[in-house]
Protein backbone atom coordinates (compact mmCIF):
# COMPACT_ATOMS: atom_id res chain seq x y z
CA UNK A 1 0.00 0.00 0.00
CA UNK A 2 1.32 3.48 -0.90
CA UNK A 3 0.78 4.83 2.61
CA UNK A 4 2.44 7.71 4.49
CA UNK A 5 3.36 7.25 8.16
CA UNK A 6 3.94 10.37 10.31
CA UNK A 7 6.26 9.72 13.26
CA UNK A 8 6.54 12.48 15.86
CA UNK A 9 7.04 13.13 19.56
CA UNK A 10 3.99 14.70 21.18
CA UNK A 11 5.81 17.15 23.42
CA UNK A 12 8.07 18.12 20.53
CA UNK A 13 5.98 18.58 17.37
CA UNK A 14 2.34 17.56 17.90
CA UNK A 15 1.03 20.86 16.44
CA UNK A 16 3.00 20.42 13.23
CA UNK A 17 2.01 16.75 12.96
CA UNK A 18 -1.72 17.47 13.11
CA UNK A 19 -1.56 20.29 10.58
CA UNK A 20 0.65 18.29 8.20
CA UNK A 21 -1.71 15.34 8.47
CA UNK A 22 -4.63 17.48 7.27
CA UNK A 23 -2.73 18.69 4.21
CA UNK A 24 -1.46 15.23 3.27
CA UNK A 25 -4.93 13.72 3.73
CA UNK A 26 -6.43 16.38 1.44
CA UNK A 27 -3.84 15.57 -1.24
CA UNK A 28 -3.49 11.77 -1.01
CA UNK A 29 -6.61 10.71 0.93
CA UNK A 30 -7.07 9.99 4.62
CA UNK A 31 -6.92 6.25 4.07
CA UNK A 32 -3.28 6.59 2.97
CA UNK A 33 -1.99 8.77 5.83
CA UNK A 34 -1.25 7.27 9.27
CA UNK A 35 -0.41 9.17 12.44
CA UNK A 36 0.19 7.33 15.74
CA UNK A 37 -0.18 3.62 16.42
CA UNK A 38 -3.48 3.60 18.23
CA UNK A 39 -5.90 0.92 19.26
CA UNK A 40 -3.33 -1.70 20.32
CA UNK A 41 -5.22 -4.21 22.43
CA UNK A 42 -3.95 -4.96 25.93
CA UNK A 43 -1.48 -7.83 25.94
CA UNK A 44 -0.53 -7.25 22.29
CA UNK A 45 3.15 -7.06 21.43
CA UNK A 46 3.37 -3.34 20.65
CA UNK A 47 6.76 -3.82 18.97
CA UNK A 48 5.16 -6.17 16.44
CA UNK A 49 2.17 -3.81 16.09
CA UNK A 50 4.42 -0.85 15.26
CA UNK A 51 6.50 -2.94 12.87
CA UNK A 52 3.45 -4.13 10.94
CA UNK A 53 1.96 -0.60 10.81
CA UNK A 54 5.17 0.87 9.43
CA UNK A 55 5.56 -2.03 6.98
CA UNK A 56 2.21 -1.15 5.40
CA UNK A 57 3.54 2.27 4.31
CA UNK A 58 5.87 3.40 1.56
CA UNK A 59 7.19 6.56 3.23
CA UNK A 60 7.92 7.45 6.86
CA UNK A 61 7.97 11.16 7.72
CA UNK A 62 10.03 11.79 10.88
CA UNK A 63 9.15 15.14 12.43
CA UNK A 64 12.23 16.35 14.30
CA UNK A 65 12.01 19.29 16.67
CA UNK A 66 14.35 20.69 19.34
CA UNK A 67 13.16 18.04 21.85
CA UNK A 68 13.10 15.08 19.48
CA UNK A 69 16.02 13.33 21.21
CA UNK A 70 14.08 13.57 24.49
CA UNK A 71 14.92 14.66 27.97
CA UNK A 72 16.81 12.52 30.46
CA UNK A 73 14.71 9.76 31.96
CA UNK A 74 17.20 8.67 34.57
CA UNK A 75 20.33 6.56 34.51
CA UNK A 76 21.90 9.07 32.08
CA UNK A 77 19.51 8.09 29.31
CA UNK A 78 17.51 10.14 26.83
CA UNK A 79 14.14 9.17 25.41
CA UNK A 80 15.75 8.18 22.12
CA UNK A 81 18.11 5.85 24.01
CA UNK A 82 15.16 3.89 25.36
CA UNK A 83 14.88 0.71 23.23
CA UNK A 84 11.10 0.79 23.79
CA UNK A 85 10.62 4.43 22.78
CA UNK A 86 7.84 4.57 20.17
CA UNK A 87 9.60 7.15 17.99
CA UNK A 88 12.75 5.06 17.95
CA UNK A 89 10.82 1.86 17.20
CA UNK A 90 8.94 3.47 14.30
CA UNK A 91 12.05 4.97 12.69
CA UNK A 92 14.18 1.87 13.23
CA UNK A 93 11.49 -0.36 11.72
CA UNK A 94 11.39 1.78 8.56
CA UNK A 95 15.17 1.84 8.19
CA UNK A 96 15.38 -1.91 8.73
CA UNK A 97 12.73 -2.60 6.09
CA UNK A 98 14.35 -0.24 3.53
CA UNK A 99 11.32 2.03 3.60
CA UNK A 100 11.89 5.61 2.41
CA UNK A 101 12.52 7.79 5.48
CA UNK A 102 12.11 11.56 5.04
CA UNK A 103 13.24 13.77 7.97
CA UNK A 104 11.11 16.91 8.41
CA UNK A 105 12.67 19.62 10.61
CA UNK A 106 10.34 21.90 12.62
CA UNK A 107 10.83 24.84 15.00
CA UNK A 108 14.30 25.63 13.60
CA UNK A 109 15.62 22.24 14.70
CA UNK A 110 18.87 20.88 13.32
CA UNK A 111 19.42 17.44 11.88
CA UNK A 112 21.07 15.21 14.53
CA UNK A 113 24.44 13.69 13.66
CA UNK A 114 25.36 10.03 13.77
CA UNK A 115 27.16 10.45 17.09
CA UNK A 116 23.91 11.67 18.69
CA UNK A 117 21.85 8.68 17.50
CA UNK A 118 21.65 5.08 18.77
CA UNK A 119 23.12 2.38 16.51
CA UNK A 120 19.84 1.42 14.82
CA UNK A 121 19.12 5.07 13.89
CA UNK A 122 22.55 6.20 12.62
CA UNK A 123 21.42 5.80 9.01
CA UNK A 124 18.87 8.56 9.63
CA UNK A 125 21.67 11.15 9.76
CA UNK A 126 22.44 10.45 6.09
CA UNK A 127 18.92 11.29 4.88
CA UNK A 128 18.23 14.63 3.18
CA UNK A 129 15.85 16.67 5.35
CA UNK A 130 13.12 19.20 4.53
CA UNK A 131 12.37 22.15 6.81
CA UNK A 132 8.82 23.42 7.37
CA UNK A 133 7.45 26.31 9.46
CA UNK A 134 4.10 27.89 10.22
CA UNK A 135 4.95 31.30 8.73
CA UNK A 136 5.52 29.89 5.25
CA UNK A 137 3.29 26.89 5.61
CA UNK A 138 2.05 26.49 2.04
CA UNK A 139 5.48 26.96 0.48
CA UNK A 140 7.42 24.82 2.97
CA UNK A 141 4.94 21.95 3.06
CA UNK A 142 4.73 22.19 -0.70
CA UNK A 143 8.29 20.86 -0.79
CA UNK A 144 7.10 17.83 1.18
CA UNK A 145 4.29 17.27 -1.32
CA UNK A 146 6.72 17.52 -4.23
CA UNK A 147 9.02 14.97 -2.61
CA UNK A 148 6.11 12.57 -2.05
CA UNK A 149 4.93 13.07 -5.64
CA UNK A 150 8.37 12.06 -6.88
CA UNK A 151 8.39 9.00 -4.63
CA UNK A 152 4.91 7.88 -5.70
CA UNK A 153 5.47 8.89 -9.32
CA UNK A 154 2.50 11.27 -9.21
CA UNK A 155 4.53 14.22 -10.47
CA UNK A 156 3.93 13.07 -14.08
CA UNK A 157 0.87 14.47 -15.92
CA UNK A 158 -2.01 12.17 -15.25
CA UNK A 159 -4.12 13.26 -18.28
CA UNK A 160 -1.90 11.86 -21.00
CA UNK A 161 -2.77 8.19 -20.67
CA UNK A 162 -6.57 8.66 -20.47
CA UNK A 163 -6.43 11.12 -23.38
CA UNK A 164 -4.47 8.67 -25.51
CA UNK A 165 -6.86 5.86 -24.65
CA UNK A 166 -9.87 8.06 -25.36
CA UNK A 167 -8.47 9.26 -28.68
CA UNK A 168 -7.67 5.69 -29.68
CA UNK A 169 -11.20 4.55 -28.86
CA UNK A 170 -12.69 7.44 -30.86
CA UNK A 171 -10.43 6.67 -33.81
CA UNK A 172 -11.34 3.00 -33.75
CA UNK A 173 -15.04 3.81 -33.52
CA UNK A 174 -14.79 6.29 -36.36
CA UNK A 175 -12.84 3.84 -38.48
CA UNK A 176 -15.35 1.12 -37.82
CA UNK A 177 -18.25 3.37 -38.68
CA UNK A 178 -16.59 4.48 -41.93
CA UNK A 179 -15.80 0.88 -42.91
CA UNK A 180 -19.38 -0.12 -42.18
CA UNK A 181 -20.65 2.73 -44.30
CA UNK A 182 -18.33 1.70 -47.13
CA UNK A 183 -19.61 -1.87 -46.97
CA UNK A 184 -23.15 -0.62 -46.93
CA UNK A 185 -22.51 1.46 -50.02
CA UNK A 186 -20.86 -1.47 -51.74
CA UNK A 187 -23.76 -3.70 -50.74
CA UNK A 188 -26.27 -1.35 -52.32
CA UNK A 189 -24.31 -1.20 -55.55
CA UNK A 190 -23.40 -4.87 -55.97
CA UNK A 191 -26.81 -6.57 -55.70
CA UNK A 192 -28.43 -4.83 -58.70
CA UNK A 193 -25.83 -6.38 -61.05
CA UNK A 194 -26.50 -9.94 -59.81
CA UNK A 195 -30.16 -9.67 -58.81
CA UNK A 196 -31.61 -8.14 -61.92
CA UNK A 197 -31.66 -11.57 -63.60
CA UNK A 198 -33.68 -13.51 -60.98
CA UNK A 199 -36.27 -10.78 -60.65
CA UNK A 200 -37.60 -8.04 -58.39
CA UNK A 201 -38.44 -10.38 -55.51
CA UNK A 202 -34.85 -10.44 -54.34
CA UNK A 203 -34.42 -6.67 -54.44
CA UNK A 204 -36.63 -6.29 -51.31
CA UNK A 205 -33.69 -7.51 -49.18
CA UNK A 206 -30.48 -6.52 -50.92
CA UNK A 207 -28.16 -6.95 -47.93
CA UNK A 208 -28.84 -10.63 -46.94
CA UNK A 209 -28.55 -11.79 -50.54
CA UNK A 210 -24.83 -11.04 -50.42
CA UNK A 211 -24.12 -13.88 -47.95
CA UNK A 212 -25.73 -16.79 -49.90
CA UNK A 213 -23.77 -16.13 -53.12
CA UNK A 214 -20.53 -16.80 -51.23
CA UNK A 215 -21.78 -20.25 -50.19
CA UNK A 216 -22.50 -21.88 -53.58
CA UNK A 217 -18.79 -22.65 -54.17
CA UNK A 218 -18.91 -24.95 -51.08
CA UNK A 219 -21.30 -27.55 -52.59
CA UNK A 220 -19.37 -27.44 -55.88
CA UNK A 221 -16.35 -29.50 -54.63
CA UNK A 222 -18.53 -32.37 -53.29
CA UNK A 223 -20.15 -32.57 -56.68
CA UNK A 224 -16.75 -33.14 -58.23
CA UNK A 225 -15.96 -35.82 -55.64
CA UNK A 226 -19.08 -37.88 -56.29
CA UNK A 227 -17.20 -40.15 -58.59
CA UNK A 228 -14.78 -41.16 -55.83
CA UNK A 229 -17.35 -41.93 -53.05
CA UNK A 230 -20.83 -43.20 -53.72
CA UNK A 231 -22.01 -42.66 -50.15
CA UNK A 232 -21.32 -38.95 -50.27
CA UNK A 233 -23.76 -38.40 -53.11
CA UNK A 234 -26.87 -39.57 -51.23
CA UNK A 235 -27.23 -36.94 -48.45
CA UNK A 236 -27.13 -33.84 -50.68
CA UNK A 237 -30.42 -34.16 -52.55
CA UNK A 238 -29.69 -31.00 -54.46
CA UNK A 239 -27.49 -32.56 -57.14
CA UNK A 240 -29.76 -31.11 -59.85
CA UNK A 241 -29.10 -27.67 -58.35
CA UNK A 242 -25.59 -27.67 -59.83
CA UNK A 243 -26.61 -26.40 -63.25
CA UNK A 244 -28.53 -23.61 -61.49
CA UNK A 245 -25.33 -21.94 -60.23
CA UNK A 246 -26.41 -18.73 -61.88
CA UNK A 247 -29.33 -18.60 -59.43
CA UNK A 248 -27.72 -18.56 -55.95
CA UNK A 249 -31.03 -18.35 -54.12
CA UNK A 250 -31.88 -22.05 -54.62
CA UNK A 251 -28.52 -23.44 -53.34
CA UNK A 252 -28.48 -22.28 -49.66
CA UNK A 253 -31.80 -23.76 -48.48
CA UNK A 254 -30.91 -27.18 -49.92
CA UNK A 255 -27.45 -27.20 -48.24
CA UNK A 256 -28.86 -26.39 -44.79
CA UNK A 257 -31.61 -28.97 -44.80
CA UNK A 258 -29.54 -31.97 -45.89
CA UNK A 259 -26.88 -32.36 -43.09
CA UNK A 260 -29.29 -31.80 -40.18
CA UNK A 261 -31.16 -35.16 -40.20
CA UNK A 262 -28.08 -37.26 -41.04
CA UNK A 263 -26.00 -36.34 -37.93
CA UNK A 264 -28.20 -37.43 -34.97
CA UNK A 265 -29.31 -40.87 -36.19
CA UNK A 266 -25.95 -42.73 -36.31
CA UNK A 267 -24.58 -41.25 -33.02
CA UNK A 268 -27.40 -42.33 -30.71
CA UNK A 269 -27.70 -46.05 -31.59
CA UNK A 270 -24.20 -47.44 -30.88
CA UNK A 271 -23.92 -45.80 -27.43
CA UNK A 272 -27.05 -47.49 -26.05
CA UNK A 273 -26.02 -51.05 -26.99
CA UNK A 274 -22.37 -51.13 -25.84
CA UNK A 275 -22.47 -49.42 -22.38
CA UNK A 276 -24.99 -51.50 -20.32
CA UNK A 277 -23.58 -55.03 -20.77
CA UNK A 278 -19.94 -54.15 -19.86
CA UNK A 279 -20.45 -52.22 -16.58
CA UNK A 280 -22.47 -54.67 -14.43
CA UNK A 281 -20.16 -57.62 -15.19
CA UNK A 282 -17.03 -56.61 -13.15
CA UNK A 283 -18.82 -55.07 -10.16
CA UNK A 284 -20.29 -58.19 -8.53
CA UNK A 285 -17.01 -60.08 -8.92
CA UNK A 286 -15.04 -57.42 -7.00
CA UNK A 287 -17.51 -57.17 -4.12
CA UNK A 288 -16.81 -60.68 -2.81
CA UNK A 289 -13.00 -60.52 -2.64
CA UNK A 290 -12.45 -57.83 0.07
CA UNK A 291 -14.80 -59.60 2.46
CA UNK A 292 -12.32 -62.52 2.73
CA UNK A 293 -9.20 -60.42 3.30
CA UNK A 294 -10.57 -58.39 6.24
CA UNK A 295 -10.83 -61.32 8.68
CA UNK A 296 -7.14 -62.21 9.18
CA UNK A 297 -6.13 -58.58 9.97
CA UNK A 298 -7.61 -58.33 13.51
CA UNK A 299 -5.90 -61.61 14.42
CA UNK A 300 -2.47 -60.05 13.78
CA UNK A 301 -3.22 -57.31 16.35
CA UNK A 302 -3.87 -59.83 19.10
CA UNK A 303 -0.28 -59.96 20.46
CA UNK A 304 -0.27 -56.19 21.22
CA UNK A 305 -1.84 -56.47 24.72
CA UNK A 306 1.30 -58.30 25.84
CA UNK A 307 3.29 -55.06 25.42
CA UNK A 308 0.82 -53.02 27.48
CA UNK A 309 1.63 -55.00 30.62
CA UNK A 310 5.22 -53.66 30.75
CA UNK A 311 4.35 -50.15 32.07
CA UNK A 312 3.44 -51.84 35.33
CA UNK A 313 7.01 -51.04 36.40
CA UNK A 314 6.10 -47.31 36.59
CA UNK A 315 6.07 -47.23 40.44
CA UNK A 316 9.88 -47.47 40.39
CA UNK A 317 10.39 -43.65 40.12
CA UNK A 318 8.82 -43.32 43.57
CA UNK A 319 12.20 -43.52 45.36
CA UNK A 320 13.24 -40.33 43.47
CA UNK A 321 11.17 -38.21 45.90
CA UNK A 322 14.19 -37.13 47.97
CA UNK A 323 15.36 -35.02 44.99
CA UNK A 324 13.08 -32.04 45.87
CA UNK A 325 14.82 -31.77 49.26
CA UNK A 326 18.05 -30.83 47.50
CA UNK A 327 16.23 -28.22 45.40
CA UNK A 328 14.48 -26.72 48.42
CA UNK A 329 17.81 -25.75 49.94
CA UNK A 330 18.16 -23.10 47.24
CA UNK A 331 14.64 -21.75 47.71
CA UNK A 332 13.37 -19.44 50.45
CA UNK A 333 11.83 -21.13 53.46
CA UNK A 334 9.12 -20.05 55.86
CA UNK A 335 10.51 -17.73 58.52
CA UNK A 336 13.35 -16.27 56.41
CA UNK A 337 13.36 -12.48 56.23
CA UNK A 338 15.10 -9.61 54.44
CA UNK A 339 15.43 -5.99 55.56
CA UNK A 340 15.39 -3.31 52.85
CA UNK A 341 15.92 0.46 52.92
CA UNK A 342 14.28 2.69 50.33
CA UNK A 343 14.92 6.26 49.17
CA UNK A 344 12.93 8.34 46.70
CA UNK A 345 13.57 10.79 43.88
CA UNK A 346 13.20 13.98 45.90
CA UNK A 347 15.35 15.17 48.73
CA UNK A 348 12.26 15.40 50.89
CA UNK A 349 11.23 11.83 50.17
CA UNK A 350 11.18 9.85 53.43
CA UNK A 351 13.69 7.05 53.90
CA UNK A 352 11.87 3.90 54.89
CA UNK A 353 12.89 0.50 56.20
CA UNK A 354 10.77 -2.53 55.29
CA UNK A 355 11.03 -6.11 56.57
CA UNK A 356 9.95 -8.92 54.22
CA UNK A 357 9.17 -12.31 55.83
CA UNK A 358 8.31 -15.57 54.06
CA UNK A 359 5.05 -17.13 55.24
CA UNK A 360 5.01 -20.22 53.01
CA UNK A 361 6.72 -21.84 50.03
CA UNK A 362 5.42 -24.83 48.06
CA UNK A 363 8.20 -25.36 45.54
CA UNK A 364 6.58 -23.22 42.84
CA UNK A 365 5.53 -20.04 44.64
CA UNK A 366 6.38 -17.95 47.71
CA UNK A 367 3.97 -16.19 50.03
CA UNK A 368 5.42 -13.26 51.97
CA UNK A 369 4.36 -10.39 54.20
CA UNK A 370 5.85 -6.88 54.48
CA UNK A 371 6.02 -4.56 57.48
CA UNK A 372 7.39 -1.01 57.81
CA UNK A 373 9.80 -0.45 60.70
CA UNK A 374 11.03 3.08 59.91
CA UNK A 375 10.41 5.98 60.17
CA UNK A 376 7.73 4.52 62.45
CA UNK A 377 6.70 0.89 62.98
CA UNK A 378 3.53 -0.05 61.19
CA UNK A 379 1.17 -3.01 61.10
CA UNK A 380 2.02 -6.05 59.03
CA UNK A 381 0.86 -5.62 55.45
CA UNK A 382 -1.22 -7.99 53.38
CA UNK A 383 0.31 -11.17 52.06
CA UNK A 384 1.72 -11.27 48.54
CA UNK A 385 2.14 -14.47 46.54
CA UNK A 386 4.97 -14.61 43.98
CA UNK A 387 5.18 -17.28 41.29
CA UNK A 388 8.81 -18.21 41.71
CA UNK A 389 10.14 -18.87 38.21
CA UNK A 390 7.63 -16.74 36.29
CA UNK A 391 8.62 -13.24 35.19
CA UNK A 392 5.91 -10.80 36.29
CA UNK A 393 5.35 -7.45 37.96
CA UNK A 394 3.20 -6.88 41.03
CA UNK A 395 2.33 -3.84 43.09
CA UNK A 396 3.37 -5.12 46.50
CA UNK A 397 3.05 -3.49 49.91
CA UNK A 398 5.68 -1.24 51.47
CA UNK A 399 8.19 -1.64 48.62
CA UNK A 400 5.77 -0.64 45.86
CA UNK A 401 5.94 -2.24 42.42
CA UNK A 402 8.47 -5.08 42.13
CA UNK A 403 9.67 -7.44 39.43
CA UNK A 404 9.82 -11.15 40.44
CA UNK A 405 11.95 -10.81 43.61
CA UNK A 406 12.66 -14.58 43.85
CA UNK A 407 13.28 -15.39 40.18
CA UNK A 408 17.03 -15.63 40.86
CA UNK A 409 16.41 -18.49 43.31
CA UNK A 410 13.93 -20.43 41.18
CA UNK A 411 15.68 -19.91 37.82
CA UNK A 412 19.31 -20.21 36.83
CA UNK A 413 19.91 -16.82 35.26
CA UNK A 414 22.26 -16.55 32.31
CA UNK A 415 23.40 -13.84 29.95
CA UNK A 416 21.10 -12.98 27.02
CA UNK A 417 18.08 -14.51 28.77
CA UNK A 418 14.99 -12.46 27.94
CA UNK A 419 11.23 -12.30 28.54
CA UNK A 420 8.38 -10.84 26.50
CA UNK A 421 4.78 -10.16 27.44
CA UNK A 422 5.55 -9.75 31.16
CA UNK A 423 2.21 -9.36 33.00
CA UNK A 424 1.75 -5.94 34.59
CA UNK A 425 -1.37 -5.07 36.62
CA UNK A 426 -3.23 -1.78 36.31
CA UNK A 427 -1.60 1.10 38.14
CA UNK A 428 -3.76 2.89 40.72
CA UNK A 429 -6.77 1.07 39.29
CA UNK A 430 -6.92 3.45 36.29
CA UNK A 431 -3.92 2.99 34.02
CA UNK A 432 -3.99 -0.36 32.19
CA UNK A 433 -2.89 -1.90 28.92
CA UNK A 434 0.75 -2.48 29.91
CA UNK A 435 3.18 -4.65 27.98
CA UNK A 436 6.47 -5.70 29.58
CA UNK A 437 9.78 -7.01 28.30
CA UNK A 438 13.00 -7.85 30.12
CA UNK A 439 16.47 -9.26 29.68
CA UNK A 440 19.55 -10.29 31.64
CA UNK A 441 22.25 -7.74 30.86
CA UNK A 442 25.15 -9.56 32.52
CA UNK A 443 26.99 -9.86 35.83
CA UNK A 444 28.52 -7.04 37.84
CA UNK A 445 29.57 -6.22 41.37
CA UNK A 446 27.05 -4.18 43.30
CA UNK A 447 27.55 -2.61 46.75
CA UNK A 448 24.66 -2.19 49.20
CA UNK A 449 24.45 -1.74 53.00
CA UNK A 450 24.41 -5.54 53.39
CA UNK A 451 27.78 -5.87 51.61
CA UNK A 452 29.27 -6.32 48.16
CA UNK A 453 27.78 -8.94 45.84
CA UNK A 454 28.63 -10.45 42.46
CA UNK A 455 25.13 -10.26 40.98
CA UNK A 456 23.17 -10.75 37.78
CA UNK A 457 21.79 -7.45 36.43
CA UNK A 458 18.30 -7.57 34.91
CA UNK A 459 16.56 -4.74 33.04
CA UNK A 460 12.77 -4.64 32.64
CA UNK A 461 10.51 -2.24 30.74
CA UNK A 462 6.72 -2.05 30.90
CA UNK A 463 5.03 0.42 28.56
CA UNK A 464 1.52 1.52 27.65
CA UNK A 465 -0.15 4.00 25.29
CA UNK A 466 -1.32 7.32 26.69
CA UNK A 467 -5.13 7.37 26.82
CA UNK A 468 -5.69 10.76 28.48
CA UNK A 469 -5.68 14.16 26.86
CA UNK A 470 -2.91 16.75 26.86
CA UNK A 471 -4.16 18.23 30.12
CA UNK A 472 -3.08 15.18 32.11
CA UNK A 473 -0.16 14.10 29.92
CA UNK A 474 2.26 15.30 32.58
CA UNK A 475 0.64 13.07 35.21
CA UNK A 476 -0.36 9.99 33.20
CA UNK A 477 2.12 7.08 33.67
CA UNK A 478 3.17 5.34 30.47
CA UNK A 479 6.51 3.71 31.32
CA UNK A 480 7.94 1.67 34.22
CA UNK A 481 11.64 0.86 34.18
CA UNK A 482 13.36 -1.62 36.52
CA UNK A 483 17.01 -2.43 37.16
CA UNK A 484 17.30 -5.43 39.50
CA UNK A 485 20.41 -7.19 40.86
CA UNK A 486 20.18 -10.85 41.93
CA UNK A 487 23.04 -12.41 43.91
CA UNK A 488 23.31 -16.23 43.87
CA UNK A 489 24.00 -16.28 47.62
CA UNK A 490 20.80 -14.40 48.44
CA UNK A 491 17.37 -15.78 47.61
CA UNK A 492 15.78 -12.37 47.11
CA UNK A 493 17.21 -9.48 45.09
CA UNK A 494 19.86 -7.31 46.72
CA UNK A 495 19.07 -4.06 44.89
CA UNK A 496 16.31 -2.57 42.75
CA UNK A 497 15.91 0.76 40.94
CA UNK A 498 12.43 1.68 39.74
CA UNK A 499 11.48 4.70 37.56
CA UNK A 500 7.94 5.72 36.63
CA UNK A 501 7.68 8.19 33.70
CA UNK A 502 4.75 10.24 32.39
CA UNK A 503 3.48 10.74 28.83
CA UNK A 504 5.66 13.86 28.65
CA UNK A 505 8.77 11.85 29.50
CA UNK A 506 9.15 13.28 32.99
CA UNK A 507 9.95 11.14 36.01
CA UNK A 508 6.97 10.77 38.31
CA UNK A 509 8.78 8.44 40.71
CA UNK A 510 12.31 7.14 41.07
CA UNK A 511 12.99 4.81 43.96
CA UNK A 512 16.02 2.79 45.02
CA UNK A 513 15.63 -0.30 47.24
CA UNK A 514 18.76 -1.83 48.83
CA UNK A 515 19.29 -4.85 51.04
CA UNK A 516 20.40 -4.05 54.61
CA UNK A 517 20.42 -7.55 56.08
CA UNK A 518 18.89 -11.00 55.75
CA UNK A 519 18.14 -13.77 58.25
CA UNK A 520 19.21 -16.48 58.13
CA UNK A 521 21.97 -16.10 55.53
CA UNK A 522 23.17 -19.15 53.60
Amino acid sequence: MDGIFISYRREDSSGYAGRLYDRLAARFGRERVFMDVEGIDPGTDFIDAIDSAVASCTVLLVLIGPKWLGEDIGNDRRRIDDPHDFVRLETAAALRRKIRVLPVLVNDAEMPGEDALPPDLKALARRQAIEINHKQWDASTGEVLKALDRIFGTDKPRWRLPAIIGATCVALAAGGWLSWQKLAIDDTTRPPNSVREPGAAVTDHPTPTLLPPAEPPVPAPPAAATGGASAGTQPPAEAPAEPAVTAPVAAPPAAVAAPAPAAPTPAAKPRETTAPPKQPAPRPAQATKPAVTIKPKPEAAAPQPAIVTRPAAAPKPAPARPAPDAVDSRLPRAGESWVYRTRGLWATSPKRTVVVTVSAQDGTAVTERMQDTEPSPGPAGSQVRWRGSEAHIAHAGGLGSEFSPFIGAFTELREDMSWRGIPTPDLDGNWGGWYGTGEVIGRETVRVPAGSFDAWKVEVWSTRHATGGPTIAGLEPVRIHFLVWYAPGEKRYVKMQRTLASALGRDLEKDTVELVSSSPRE
